[in-house]
């Protein structure tokens, strides 16, 4: 009875122990085939179920850690292709929002196109209009010879066609000037005024063609242009605030400073006269102590008197040094034809024509050759006068 049972005990156990075997083939078995089907989730299933089994068996192991591995490298590879994802989503966005920014930006373009467009549009109206009052003028002699609108005394082009904003030219007389065509009154914010009238109203200066000053007063239609009182609806004014009344001086006009009447012809310079009674335009002469003015009754002459003068002018910088045997008081310098007494002073950028001319302290007469001196803004000049023999005298450069 002993030895059956004995004998039933070791057949239970070799039974068991051929059932783990079986177990642990089969899980390897099926871990295996699930692997190679890439189905990892069922390898790494079996691969476990074997381990708990036969716990260090080293294949198992091993295909743990690779699986491990290629979940790790899915992950990493996941990350960045979301990445990616993301950067390429970014991207689109950015040229979505680049298109758009584009499209605004050829929209306003073509906004402001059609609204030059349509700006120049009026202006031509409002000049074909204008052309038809523009003849309104009391002028005796105010023909119109080539039938443009324009006056024959204010046309600058008279045996031409052309536009009432060019006074009778096809272009711009002068490009970039400062003066500005207006009519019927209008006055800018930055019109150069020639002062107060009498009555307390402001009067600026006026210009019809490029020759002809004159003013126009506030709340008033129309310039008065020349000595003949011609009124006038259509009219240039000067504005800028770098421009300036000043006392006459040589200095102003040798500095290129003082405004002339017309941009053609640079001999004559703006001038007003100003007092209680009267506000009048005219012209300076630098040769002239007297300048020439008109008024609604007369045509006058005064020494009292201020020019207009442009600060934004450029300009060099010229210096004179004289030597001990001369009294610098008894030296006078003549640029372009203007004497100053002054030895340091601003001077007109281009070529000018410069010499000296006094008395040094012996009583002898001094006089130099004409020198052309290439003015460049804002460079300095320095010249010293000296002598080079009893005779002879030079303005000679220095270098510094």
């Amino acid at each position: 009875m002993k030895v059956f049972h004995i004998i039933c005990v070791w057949l239970g156990i070799s039974a068991s122990l051929w059932a783990q075997t079986v177990s642990f083939a089969d899980y390897k078995e099926r871990a295996d085939n699930c692997f190679a089907k890439a189905d990892y989730d069922c390898a790494r299933s079996n691969y476990e179920r074997a381990l708990r089994i036969r716990g260090n068996d080293k294949h198992c192991l091993s295909q743990l850690r690779k699986i491990e591995d290629i979940e790790d490298r899915k992950k990493k590879e996941k990350s960045r292709t979301k990445q990616q994802q993301a950067e390429q989503e970014q991207l689109l966005k950015e040229k979505e929002v680049e298109k758009k920014r584009i499209a605004e930006q050829n929209r306003l373009e073509q906004e402001k196109i059609n609204k030059e467009k349509a700006l120049k549009e009026q202006q031509a109206q409002a000049l074909e209009a204008l052309k038809l009052s523009f003849l309104k003028t009391n002028y005796p002699q105010s023909t119109d010879d080539d039938k443009d609108g324009v006056p024959s005394f204010c046309d600058f082009c008279p045996a031409q066609k052309g536009e009432v904003q060019y006074w009778g030219c096809l272009t711009p007389i002068i490009p970039n000037s400062p003066w500005h065509q207006y009519a019927n009154g209008k006055i800018p914010p930055e019109a150069v005024e020639l002062g107060k009238t009498p009555e307390g109203k402001k009067r600026y200066l006026a210009r019809a063609g490029i020759t002809h000053l004159g003013y126009i007063d506030e709340e008033q239609k129309q310039a008065i242009i020349g000595p003949n009182n011609v009124f006038i609806n259509v009219y240039d004014v000067l504005e800028g605030k770098h421009f300036k009344w000043v006392q006459p001086s040589a200095d102003w006009y040798i500095s290129g400073k003082a405004v002339p009447r017309s941009e053609i012809s640079t001999q004559n310079f703006i001038a007003r006269f100003l007092s209680k009674n009267k506000v009048a335009v005219g012209v300076a002469n630098p040769s002239n102590t007297a300048a020439l003015f008109f008024d609604d009754t007369q045509n006058f002459q005064d020494t009292k008197y201020e020019i207009l003068i442009d600060e934004a002018v450029p300009v060099g910088f010229f210096y004179l040094k004289t030597d001990k045997s001369v009294n610098p008081s008894a030296i006078t310098l003549s640029v372009n034809a203007i004497t100053t007494s002054t030895k340091a002073f601003e001077i007109k950028t281009g070529t000018v024509e410069i010499f000296a001319e006094g008395i040094d302290k012996k009583k002898k007469r001094i006089s130099t050759p004409k020198i052309n001196l290439k003015v460049e803004t804002l460079h300095r000049y320095y010249y010293v006068l000296e002598k080079r023999s009893d005779e002879e005298w030079v303005l000679k450069e220095e270098t510094r």
